[in-house]
């Protein structure tokens, strides 16, 4: 699990004399990450995904590492012999960390979601403290996105994927044949892609024209259950900084509260489901305000519109991902339809009424 070059690596960057243990760690999915035992104590490999853009990864160690002086469940990259904070391996960005104890938060507990809501606050509030600047090469602010090409998908291609099953190209085979039987009902929703594309794209560029003065920071950029550790119904550690970048508050409010209080049973459908995410998402957003979270209540009317943006961008950036080889199943295919209902039944939730 451990090749003889990285064995080199590690013992020349940091000074491990002896690796006793390795074992993979849940949660990296979109990476790879190793439990190493070694004699400078446990510790983590974090391995990025292919596409992790090298020139992003100053921003992110910067601000992991003036968040850990302020959080202390924030853990901050080690430094090498050589005072950096990553290496490359194999074309891939390598960093290692301290190992932080717990176990993955389940946001089905009322407790653990309000302690979830606490924490958020305070990054927020450590976040706007931080003189970060205003992009982080390789991963664009939600004002900057352009919506038909970006980092994450071409939309000519991806538009591909929900067009025609006949279609020769090997990888719209697969998302249409691995995907199954979900992908049928996937394409029924075509129309329902396109058009929100249009309306959310529209209305982001209109909120970015106004001139409306937001809340803008560094955000974790993917705040939600997996990324997070308890111990008994405290957070213990934030975890997986990947997506991390200046961007609006309220944005990443909306996205940690539609991730953690929505649950995985699918998606926000009519009735009883939209009357339990309505409730869970006020108490979430009440334990925000009372833990002092700086997003005002006059942003609170974007929330809605930002998790509708939350719902598409994913589901676009999964079918970019299929194009690319990545992992494709019937699981991922019956998520995002789930991810499409949830648009459209977010259309009518109100907040706070």
């Amino acid at each position: 699990m451990i090749s003889p070059r990285l064995y080199t690596q590690l013992a020349d960057r940091y000074g491990i004399a002896v690796i006793y243990n390795v074992a993979v760690l849940a949660g990296g999915e979109w990476k790879r990450l190793l439990r190493l035992e070694t004699d400078r104590g446990l510790l983590v490999l974090s391995v990025s995904h292919p596409t992790t853009v090298v020139a992003g990864m100053d921003f992110e160690h910067d601000l992991l590492g003036y968040m850990s002086r302020l959080v202390s469940e924030v853990p901050a990259p080690l430094m090498g012999r050589d005072g950096t904070t990553y290496f490359l391996l194999d074309g891939r960005v390598a960093t290692l960390f301290p190992f932080m104890p717990g176990t993955m938060a389940n946001d089905e507990l009322e407790a653990v979601r309000l302690e979830t809501a606490r924490m958020l606050a305070r990054l927020h509030q450590a976040f706007l403290n931080h003189p970060a600047p205003l992009a982080r090469p390789g991963i664009c602010a939600l004002c900057d996105l352009d919506w038909n090409y970006n980092q994450w998908w071409d939309w000519h291609e991806v538009s591909l994927l929900l067009s025609d099953t006949s279609e020769p190209q090997s990888a719209v085979r697969r998302f249409w044949e691995d995907g199954l039987p979900f992908t049928v009902d996937i394409m029924k929703r075509r129309s329902q892609i396109e058009r929100e594309k249009e309306t959310l794209s529209h209305w982001l560029k209109a909120l970015t024209a106004s001139g409306r003065s937001l809340l803008f920071a560094p955000t974790h950029g993917d705040y939600y259950a997996r990324n997070l550790l308890m111990q008994g119904n405290r957070v213990s550690a934030v975890l997986d900084w990947d997506e991390c970048r200046p961007d609006w508050l309220s944005f990443e409010l909306a996205r940690a509260t539609l991730n953690l209080c929505s649950g995985d049973a699918g998606g926000l459908r009519q009735g009883k489901t939209i009357e339990c995410f309505r409730a869970k998402a006020n108490s979430f957003l009440r334990a925000y305000q009372d833990a002092g979270g700086p997003v005002p209540p006059g942003e609170f009317d974007l929330l809605v519109p930002f998790m509708r943006c939350v719902c598409l961008i994913d589901t676009i950036f999964a079918f970019a991902a299929c194009l690319r080889g990545e992992e494709w199943n019937p699981a991922h295919a019956e998520y995002h339809l789930n991810n499409l209902i949830t648009l459209e039944n977010l259309e009518d939730v109100q907040l706070f009424d």
